[in-house]
């Protein structure tokens, strides 16, 4: 029996990762307005290499939720698996064309939704708009459901033995 190289996507991102369409894109997107502060100069100019830069570092931390951001999904046989990679950052953190206030803001975010995130890198971006805020800049998170830790009560954790029992 082969050994298995990866963690195996659970039966229901698979699923959600293969149903990707155009008419079913399984990403959340958060879209927000962004000042003067940070990675945002006085003119509302974003510092793309100082974002990155703290990006790179916070998945080099690898902190469990972030674990997905540095994976894409890969096949081993049939089965489709997380898969260990370096983001290229320059696609994933990105200035887009500017846009018309709010309005082109929400019109970029209803256009967003009905594009599929590309499989062959992790499926996360992180978008910075210009022309959505005066003198500031939108900001456009869009991830994809399969990115998502969800965990559980393990009976390693010991927080099973605590809990009363049901007899």
């Amino acid at each position: 029996m082969a050994r298995q190289l990866h963690e195996r996507l659970s039966p229901a991102d698979a699923s959600n990762v293969v149903m990707d369409a155009r008419d079913q894109v399984n990403t959340f997107l958060m879209a927000g307005l962004l000042g003067q502060g940070g990675f945002i100069d006085s003119e509302g100019i974003a510092n793309l290499p100082l974002l990155r830069s703290r990006i790179a570092v916070r998945l080099a931390e690898g902190q469990p939720g972030l674990r997905r951001f540095a994976q894409r999904v890969a096949h081993e046989g049939q089965s489709p698996v997380w898969e260990p990679c370096v983001p290229d950052l320059t696609w994933h953190v990105r200035t887009v064309p500017s846009v018309e206030g709010t309005v082109g803001l929400a019109a970029l975010c209803a256009d967003l939704m009905t594009t599929p995130l590309p499989v062959d890198r992790p499926l996360w971006e992180l978008l910075l708009v210009p022309g959505a805020a005066p003198r500031g800049l939108g900001l456009v998170l869009r991830v994809h459901h399969a990115c998502l830790l969800y965990t559980s009560p393990s009976p390693r954790d010991g927080l099973l033995s605590r809990m009363p029992s049901s007899a």
